[in-house]
C-alpha cells in the first residue's frame, strides 16, 4: 500500500531533505509537496525517485484557504498517512 504524505516548505532545506528521504525509502510513499514557489531542486529529487511525488503551489500563510486545500487533497488522494509541517511564516 502506498502511503501518502503531505510535506510543506519543500523548496529547500529540511522540507526538501524530507522529500528526498521519503522517496528514497523502500516503503512506497507518494509525497505531495507544498511551497509558495516551485524549486528546480524539488524537480530533481522527484525525477531521481521515479516521480512518486507531486507539487502544489500553496501559501500556508493563507489560513482561510487551508480547509479547502485539505478537502480537495483528501478527495483526490484519500486519507493521508503523514504530515510534515515544515513551512515557516514570516511575521513582521
Amino acid at each position: 500500500m502506498v502511503k501518502t504524505v503531505l510535506v510543506t516548505g519543500v523548496s529547500r532545506g529540511l522540507g526538501l531533505a524530507t522529500v528526498a528521504r521519503l522517496l528514497s525509502d523502500p516503503e512506497p510513499y507518494h509525497v505531495i509537496g507544498l511551497s509558495r514557489s516551485f524549486s528546480p531542486a524539488y524537480r530533481v529529487v522527484v525525477e531521481e525517485s521515479g516521480g512518486r511525488a507531486e507539487f502544489l503551489s500553496f501559501d500556508v500563510g493563507d489560513l482561510g484557504a487551508i480547509p479547502q486545500m485539505v478537502t480537495d487533497l483528501v478527495a483526490k488522494h484519500g486519507t493521508f498517512w503523514g504530515l510534515v509541517n515544515n513551512a515557516g511564516i514570516g511575521m513582521d
